[in-house]
Parts: C-alpha cells; structure tokens; sequence
C-alpha cells in the first residue's frame, strides 16, 4: 500500500513542477507525506502544517535551500499527538554523499537541544543525482511553549568533507498563543494491581468481600482525544464458610473472576505531564470456584457494565532507544456491575470495586 502511494504521489508532483530540481524536492516531500499518511491511517490522524513555524508572508512552513550539495526542502506538521518535520533531498552533486539523519539535532532559542525520536542503525547512503525523503518526529510539542527560534542541525558527509544542513525557524509572530503545545500518546499499556470490594448478592458467596484484582490495559486514542481500550482483568477471593459446607468435594476455595473489558476512552489532558482518562464499556467474563482439575468446579459467565476512571502522572520521558515513551504513575478506581451469575440454581447480582495502582507507557 505505501509503494502505491509513493508512485501515486511521485507522478502528481513530476506534473506539478516546472524545473526538474524543483520536480525532485517536490517529490521527496510528497513521499514523506505518503508515508506518514499510510502510518497515521489506523489512528484517523492526518497532519497540517504548523500554525506556530509558518512564515506570515507565506502562509508555509516551507524552506528551500541548497546545502552539501544537495537540494533541501522541508516543511513543518502538526497532529493531534505530536508534529513532524519532512525532510525532501536531492543529490545534485557528483558525489557519493551520508545524510546522518539518527544524529540530526534540534535548538530551541539557542539554548535546549534535543536528538529527534528517531532511531536509524546508520546513515542514508544517496549516490549522485538520486532523491529521497523522510520525516523526524520532535521529542514533545511541549518543547515549543516559548520557543521563539528553533534551528536543525543534520550532519552530512559528502565525497571525504563533511557538512551539516542548518535550517532554521522562527516563531510566527501573528500566533498570539503556543499552538499545541502539549503532545500526547497514541498507545498506552499499563498494568495495576488493588484491592477490590465486592458488594450486593455476589459479595454473599465470598469470606469477607474484599480482595486483590490485577488488570492489564491498553488504549489506542485518537485525535481529538478519544479512543478506545481493551483490558483483562483477575480477581481472586476467598468462598464463603457457607458455601464451602455445602460442598465438601471442594479442593481450591477462592472465586476468581476474571475476563477481559472494550469499550470507550475519554482523555483529558491537564498538563504535559498529567491527564485523566474516563472509560466505559462491558466486561465479558468467569466467575468460578475450584480448577479445572479439581473433582467440583462451578463456573458462571457474565456480561458486566465497566466504569473506569484513571489518573496518570508521568515520572520519565525517554527520548531514545528501545524503551522510548512516555512513563507514568497511575491511581485509578474501577466499578463493574456483575447482572447475573448462577449457583446451585442461585442467581446473584452485584458490584466489584476496585481501587487500583499501576505503571504505564506511551507512545
């Protein structure tokens, strides 16, 4: 699919442009647009170019230059999670020439410098007179509040010299306000662990009521900060005396109840560092007694309502490497209504509660 959009997109700009320099810069901004396109689609993300780096007189974020003795453009976007820089080449030089892209820098007001999220084993290797494109993702949109000047620093080696391709950027001096000048997450995972009040009818077939739940999340949000979550959940109780009388052949006499949750996400964001998610939807599951082993097992299946709240506040932000993302604690409480389970012709009702503590990642 992106190689049909890249020659799609190749043969658009060959037409739109009249000198064949031009031609090939144009060319190498649309692939990189192809390609974030395609990568952004699952996510219903598209990106616009920047408000905050335009030019006024322009409207554009673009810039064109000839440097190392390639022609460079590139351009500035924007999405809801996070912005990006394409970076459109041509070597117009006779010259085997490196772009060192994984080592590319970003300066803001000359003084905070950051490596791009972008992790490549090597340099990109252009022979003579060949073009190409990429794009670099800025560690966090939040490095933009009060960023009056940005420069991006790109070393180059061309033939045995090297270089760096400078661009530089100022602040759109009509934006009265930092535009998204919070970034966020497109894909949490988290895992917590809590206890857990059982109440109601449910609550009558355990020793005490109270518990340990364990839960396992992940989130896909969108752009306008809503999404979707899919969890699986564990909770195990202790039978009560009653119950346990009634049933000699019992070995194992703790309930587990456990299942996975879809639904719903709503994310607020607070701050660059904290945010709130609300979550609604329906938890398909098991509450049993005894294992499969065991020579008495009853089991029940349920189709629970789920309510979810969730605080998060981040403790690490790692720009680079394996372990990338964006690292938070979380405090949440979780409520699920169980409708109906069945027991020796029983029928019992209730809810979970739960109280939870976690650790969570995005990206």
């Amino acid at each position: 699919m992106k190689k049909i959009i890249f020659s799609v997109l190749f043969c658009v700009h060959l037409n739109c442009f009249a000198g064949a320099a031009d031609a090939a810069v144009g060319v190498a901004t649309a692939i990189g647009i192809g390609a974030a396109m395609s990568a952004t689609a699952a996510s219903g993300l598209a990106p616009y170019e920047s408000v905050y780096w335009a030019d006024p007189r322009l409207k554009s974020t673009t810039k064109l230059s000839e440097q190392c003795g390639m022609l460079v453009e590139t351009k500035i976007y924007s999405m809801a999670p996070f912005s990006i820089m394409f970076l459109g080449l041509k070597n117009n030089s006779n010259l085997n020439t490196q772009v060192f892209n994984n080592q590319a820098t970003v300066t803001y007001n000359n003084d905070t410098t950051r490596y791009f999220d972008l992790d490549l084993n090597g340099a990109i290797f252009f022979p003579p007179k060949t073009i190409s494109a990429t794009y670099f993702k800025f560690h966090q949109k939040s490095d933009f509040k009060g960023a009056a000047t940005m420069q991006i620093k790109i070393p180059v080696n061309s033939g045995e010299k090297s270089c760096e391709i400078l661009v530089n950027y100022v602040k759109n001096p009509d934006l009265s306000s930092d535009e998204n000048s919070v970034d966020s997450e497109v894909f949490t995972l988290g895992f917590y662990f809590g206890p857990s009040l059982l109440q109601g009818g449910v609550a009558d077939l355990t020793d005490k009521g109270t518990a340990l739940s364990f839960k396992m999340e992940m989130n896909t949000i969108g752009a306008a900060n809503h999404g979707m979550y899919l969890d699986f959940g564990f909770t195990s109780i202790n039978a009560s005396t009653a119950y346990v009388n009634a049933h000699p052949l019992l070995e194992h006499k703790e309930w587990s109840l456990g299942g996975f949750g879809l639904g719903y996400l709503h994310r607020t964001i607070l701050d660059e560092n904290r945010n709130i998610y609300l979550k609604v939807g329906a938890e398909f599951g098991n509450m049993r007694i005894g294992s499969y082993k065991d020579a008495f097992t009853a089991s029940s299946k349920y189709i629970a309502a789920n309510l979810g709240l969730r605080y998060n506040t981040m403790f690490s932000n790692v720009e680079r490497g394996l372990w990338r993302g964006k690292y938070y604690y979380n405090i949440g409480i979780n409520s699920i209504y169980i409708p109906t389970v069945e027991f020796d012709s029983q029928k019992s009702s209730g809810f979970n509660h739960s109280l939870l503590f976690g650790i969570s990642v995005g990206i």
